[in-house]
This record gives structure tokens, sequence and C-alpha cells, in this order.
């Protein structure tokens, strides 16, 4: 046996999505206006297989794009990771060869520093028990012996800086030239990705150009049935 109170919101339901439905339908006929050269269904076929078709290759230009831009990316972010690494270990290779430098100059500087105290605190305590001439001469001594001590410090000193400043140039030498080189690749790179860019926008235009021509030739045959179908209706009796 049917419930009709069951029954009732059912029927209801259904009606209201019947009319929804029509309702839809109707709306998309009046929303297709315009995109289709007449209403006939062989018509509106043909255009939406022109347009999807059209759509896929559009979709292939972007996807092929997104491609080469992803691959892109990847490689500028590799080039500067790379230009990274060979920088890091230009100064390391610095560092390796000029902290030792640094640190026999240190050592020299300190030795020399002890010899000169070493030289003034002998000089002074002979210095307390003679005088005179003898005095004179322990003094000229001391003058003589820490002067060369002066002598051997600056000469050791200058040749170890000299090699530092040549480790330093050759370090600067190398990062410049690797600055250089990874400018130049990252400049090469940013103009494939440009071209990339400009390429797919032509090859949509080309496509769009190619969709648009097709759907003329599909207009001019509407027009052409119709005229064909409204004369034939004239001179039939």
């Amino acid at each position: 046996m049917i419930d009709h109170n069951t029954a009732k919101p059912f029927s209801f339901l259904t009606g209201a999505a019947c009319l929804l439905s029509i309702t839809l339908s109707f709306a998309s006929c009046n929303g297709s206006r315009g995109q289709y050269p007449d209403p006939t269904p062989a018509t509106r076929v043909q255009a939406d297989e022109i347009r999807a078709a059209g759509q896929r290759r559009i979709e292939k230009i972007e996807a092929d794009l997104a491609q080469q831009e992803h691959a892109m990316d990847f490689q500028m972010i590799q080039t500067q990771t790379r230009a990274a690494h060979e920088r890091d270990q230009i100064i390391l290779n610095r560092d390796r060869e000029t902290q030792p430098l640094i640190a026999q100059e240190a050592a020299i500087q300190a030795t020399a520093e002890r010899e000169s105290t070493r030289i003034d605190d002998d000089s002074a305590d002979q210095l307390k028990r003679i005088d005179g001439p003898e005095a004179d001469r322990v003094r000229a001594d001391a003058i003589s012996r820490k002067a060369e001590i002066e002598r051997k410090r600056t000469e050791d000193v200058a040749r170890l800086t000299s090699k530092r400043d040549h480790a330093e140039a050759l370090a600067r030498e190398k990062k410049a030239s690797v600055d250089e080189r990874e400018a130049k690749d990252l400049a090469t790179l940013k103009n494939e990705r440009e071209n990339a860019g400009l390429k797919a926008r032509a090859d949509r235009l080309t496509v769009e150009t190619d969709v648009s021509k097709k759907l003329n030739h599909v207009a001019e045959e509407s027009q052409k049935r119709m005229k064909h179908t409204t004369d034939t209706t004239r001179t039939t009796p």
C-alpha cells in the first residue's frame, strides 16, 4: 500500500528537479546564443569540436611551457648553487694557504719582541755594574743587535705578506671568474626562459587564429545551407 504522505515529498522533489533542469537547459540555450552560427545540432557539434581541439592544443602549449620553465628554474638554482660551492672552495683554499702564513707572522713578531726585550734586560743588568766607555759599548751593541732583529723581522714579515697577498689576489681573481661565469649562465637561462614564453604566446595566437578561421568556415557553410533552405522553401509550391 502506498503511503501518500511519503509519496508527496518525493513527487515535489522530483518536480523541482525537473523544473531546475528545464530552467538550466533554457538558460544554457540562451547563454550559447552567439557561440554558434545556427542552432542545429550538427553545427553545434562541429563548432564545439573545433573549440575543444583548439583548447587541447593550447593546454599542450601551456604544459610544455610550464615544463620548460620548471627545468630552467632548476638549472638556475643549480647554477647558483654550483657557483656558491666554487666560491666556498676558493675561500677555503685561500685560508688553508694564508692562515699558516698569518700564524708564522705572529710567531716572528713574538720572537722579535721577546729577543729585543731580552737584549734590553741584559743591557740594563750590565749597565748597573759598569759606566763610561764600556757602558757606551754595551749600549751600542744592544742597539746593533736590536736593529738586526728588526731588520730580520721586517724582511720575514714582508716575505710572508707577499705570499699572503699573492694568495688573496689569486682567490679574488678566481672568484671574479666564477661570478662572471655565473652571471653569464644565468643571463642565458633567463633569455631562454623569456624566448620560451614568447614562443608560447606566438603558438597560442596561432591556435586562436586557426580556431577562428575554422569557425568562420563553419559560419560560411551554415549561411550557405540556410540560404539554400530559404530558397528551396520559397520555390516549393
